[in-house]
């Protein structure tokens, strides 16, 4: 199903998530193709990627001092301090480097704070600023900043996204991205579907960062580079992502009769029976299906083998191939969760 199709309202996690797993063709109890984990580190960073595009929401925060700290933290969601305040007196901005420049001894000196600075024990998971001169007293403080949207989790299914319910979308459409590009190489090789839900991402991030900079264009604009998803693109996108039981071109390439472990076209006499031969693949096999035609376009189910069945050993014997002509084979696996792998190359057979 294509996330075209949906035109519900989505505001919560819990509206995203469900969509989600619906056009996979998963849900949160079986998570065959995708864990929980996955998803959520995928739609946080969907909402960390907006946030550092754009204005984010700006937070103001009252903090008192201590006598003789000069460090104090924001915590993980804050990205850049705009205004600081102490006893209501803006602070001018200042940083390490400069101090340090205009007395070595900068850290001893005490005082009612004129600057703040960003701290360089800043990391991901804190952004700490200091004052100077350092406070040596209880004085009020307010701090206004810029944060990212709160991250989510599977104990969050019901809070809203931070961010405007017409972007909420983009998180979704970050989130197929990242799942079509993890599983590329099982469901199509050029990716087309990565690069549309991506597409339609990267527009989102250029219209949210135009509205938070109160600029944008009349325009409906794809992309940070203008570009339009192509009807070629929107039409080769498929309806879910499917995982057989091992990526198509690792499957079955080899299909071979027990006389030549690299032959792909053989001739027998009408009457005389041939077997094939060919890569078992992963673990997690139910069957393996054969396919016979007489031509590429006419490929039709003609036996399924069984879980004991081994292709590489036991090898599959047809001996009804009798009649005069070419005869084209092609295998596939079908995994446990009843998903079908691509088909094997062809093998080509002459009956004489």
């Amino acid at each position: 199903m294509n996330v075209t199709n949906f035109k519900a309202r989505v505001e919560t996690w819990a509206d995203i998530r469900a969509i989600f797993w619906e056009i996979m063709q998963d849900s949160e109890a079986a998570q065959q193709f995708f864990t929980e984990t996955q998803i959520t580190n995928w739609a946080n960073k969907a909402l960390r990627e907006m946030a550092t595009a754009t204005i984010p929401l700006e937070v103001r925060a009252t903090f008192s001092t201590v006598s003789e700290s000069p460090l104090y933290g924001l915590g993980s969601r804050a990205m850049k301090i705009f205004r600081l305040e102490i006893d209501n007196w803006r602070l001018g901005v200042t940083s390490e480097d400069k101090l340090f420049k205009s007395d070595r001894n900068w850290r001893t000196i005490g005082g009612d704070p004129k600057a703040y600075y960003i701290s360089q024990f800043t990391d991901s998971d804190d952004l700490v600023f200091g004052l100077y001169p350092e406070p040596r007293s209880v004085l009020d403080g307010i701090v206004y900043y810029r944060a990212k949207p709160p991250t989510v989790s599977s104990s969050t299914d019901t809070s809203r996204l931070q961010v405007p319910s017409w972007a909420v979308w983009g998180v979704l459409y970050s989130m197929l991205s990242d799942a079509y590009l993890a599983e590329g190489r099982r469901h199509e090789k050029t990716n087309s579907s990565y690069k549309y839900y991506k597409m339609l991402f990267n527009d989102i991030v250029d219209r949210l960062a135009a509205r938070s900079r109160a600029k944008l264009n009349k325009a409906w604009v794809y992309g940070s580079k203008g570009t339009r998803p192509n009807y070629g693109i929107r039409m080769s996108l498929p309806n879910m992502i499917q995982a057989g039981p091992d990526a198509p071109e690792n499957f079955g390439d080899t299909v071979s009769r027990t006389t030549s472990a690299t032959a792909t076209a053989i001739a027998i006499a009408a009457g005389t029976g041939f077997s094939l031969y060919w890569d078992e693949g992963a673990a997690d096999v139910d069957h393996f299906s054969v396919y016979r035609g007489k031509a590429k376009t006419n490929m039709q189910p003609f036996a399924t083998l069984a879980t004991t069945f081994d292709p590489t050993a036991d090898g599959w014997t047809d001996t009804t191939a009798t009649d005069v002509g070419l005869y084209y084979f092609q295998v596939t696996a079908t995994n446990t969760m009843g998903y079908e792998s691509w088909k094997s190359d062809y093998f080509t057979l002459t009956v004489t």
